[in-house]
């Protein structure tokens, strides 16, 4: 169908190799005496076996099957092809999907952006590589890596030219690039600028686009907590500048790697830090022992991005632009994405789960505080949005009572996920041990939570807040 997306099915069939270094699309297991195969060798000296016109493919030849013709790879995911009997060559075989001449530039090879995913909102935007055509003018279109070796198939129609700005790794010259303005010329060549601000005139089928997740490594794990110990990585941003952030991933997030599996979809939790800078797990060395923080170590991916304005500013548009970002990936939950943060980044949790409340499934603000003006437009925006909210009763610094008003203002637009869970006898700093790290309540209050495809929400909640013994629910 188009518009479904292909991941990689491992197993000792060879289907894995076939989508991973040939790029045919789809496996099937039935055969038959009338099909074509193809004899495939890639760069890499893998060979394995294609019926192009069933697009099955397997390790080896099946019984009384003959090949007909030997594939090629000319460059990374472009082949030719030979018929075994007249030894003649040739671009494409007898049948192959061929697109029309109005989206003829879509070949093999060709960088493309994808203006339209009907099939899921995620991928809307992103840009990868064209490694075949498919029947029904469709073409199967393999994202970068980092997003966890995606390959989606969309409709010719659907597809355009890299948008300025999007960053393209050169063939043969190993540099990497920014697409200068978006145009494409009529021998399907596109201006990239280079690192010395010289412009070069590539073709798109000589490029390969670049995640913005730069340099990710999924490779790189803990099997216990450490000190300062996660990942630093930028994002590139839609403006093209670089943010940092920095990203754990959970205790047995490489065991499947290591099987040459991508890892299964996990539960993504956003943090994001007060005026004191850190991520989630380095506020301090004590507290990595801590029962929560283990709990959470052990269950999400944890990016913590680094905010850079004063706490008397709004959040910067890029933390909701990664958080939006990361929902392509395959080894993160697009229904399990949670958003958090405590003081200055308690403000941040307000303001990014309101810019971008389709990406969360529930929010925890944490000793947090607004912007009064804002108090209709945060109230609007997250109307339908779960919601447990942490505090102290004796917090001066973050005063209760304004947060009061728009715990109110949430639940006047109607909003019955809201909940409240006030510690007392602690002051502002204290909050931050109390609700992530003495238990792992609010981590497991934001499991029970779930965002599904369109505005509905499957939440499975208590009516009261969970409270532990250092804490006290008050109601609003």
């Amino acid at each position: 169908m188009c518009g479904s997306s292909v991941a990689s099915v491992p197993g000792d069939d060879g289907a894995e190799v076939a989508r991973r270094r040939g790029y045919v699309g789809y496996y099937c297991s039935d055969g038959g005496a009338g099909c074509s195969w193809v004899e495939v060798e890639t760069k890499k000296g893998e060979v394995y076996f294609w019926d192009f016109r069933s697009m099955k493919s397997l390790a080896q030849l099946p019984a009384g099957a003959q090949v007909h013709w030997q594939a090629f790879e000319a460059r990374p995911g472009v082949f030719y092809y030979q018929d075994v009997k007249t030894k003649e060559l040739g671009w494409s075989l007898p049948g192959m999907a061929v697109a029309s001449s109005r989206h003829a530039w879509i070949e093999p090879g060709t960088a493309v952006a994808i203006e339209q995913c009907r099939y899921d909102g995620r991928y809307t935007g992103q840009a990868g590589v064209v490694v075949c055509r498919r029947p029904n003018d469709c073409a199967a279109v393999k994202l970068p890596e980092q997003l966890g070796d995606v390959v989606l198939e969309v409709p010719y129609g659907d597809l355009g030219v890299l948008r300025k700005g999007t960053h393209v790794e050169l063939h043969g010259i190993e540099q990497v690039g920014t697409i200068e303005d978006g145009v494409m010329d009529e021998h399907l060549k596109m201006r990239v600028r280079l690192p010395d601000d010289a412009i070069k005139i590539v073709k798109v089928t000589t490029m390969v686009p670049r995640s913005r997740l730069w340099a990710i490594d999924l490779w790189q794990h803990l099997d216990r907590l450490q000190w300062c110990k996660e990942q630093e990585n930028i994002f590139i941003s839609v403006d093209g500048q670089h943010h940092c952030y920095y990203m754990h991933l959970p205790f047995g997030f490489d065991q499947q790697l290591k099987t040459g599996r991508w890892p299964e979809p996990w539960p993504l939790l956003i943090f994001m830090h007060g005026a004191g800078r850190g991520t989630l797990l380095s506020q301090s060395k004590k507290a990595l022992k801590s029962a929560g923080l283990e709990y959470v170590a052990a269950r999400f991916v944890i990016v913590s991005p680094k905010c850079t304005w004063s706490w008397k500013k709004p959040p910067e548009s890029w933390v909701a632009e990664l958080a939006r970002y990361l929902r392509a990936c395959s080894w993160v939950d697009p229904e399990r994405i949670y958003l958090t943060g405590c003081s200055m980044g308690g403000m941040g949790t307000w303001e990014v789960a309101a810019a971008v409340p389709d990406v969360f499934a529930a929010v925890v603000p944490v000793a947090a505080y607004h912007n009064a003006d804002n108090t209709a437009h945060l109230s609007e925006k997250l109307r339908e949005m779960p919601v447990l909210a942490v505090h102290s009763i004796h917090d001066v610094t973050c005063p209760l009572p304004p947060e009061e008003e728009l715990w109110q203002a949430l639940r006047g637009k109607g909003n019955q996920r809201v909940q409240v869970c006030c510690a007392p006898h602690v002051d502002h700093c204290e909050v931050f041990d109390r609700a992530y790290c003495d238990s792992a309540m609010i981590f497991e209050w934001l499991l029970r939570h779930r965002r599904l495809a369109g505005p509905a929400f499957t939440a499975a909640v208590t009516s009261q807040a969970p409270a532990t013994a250092a804490s006290v629910e008050i109601s609003v």
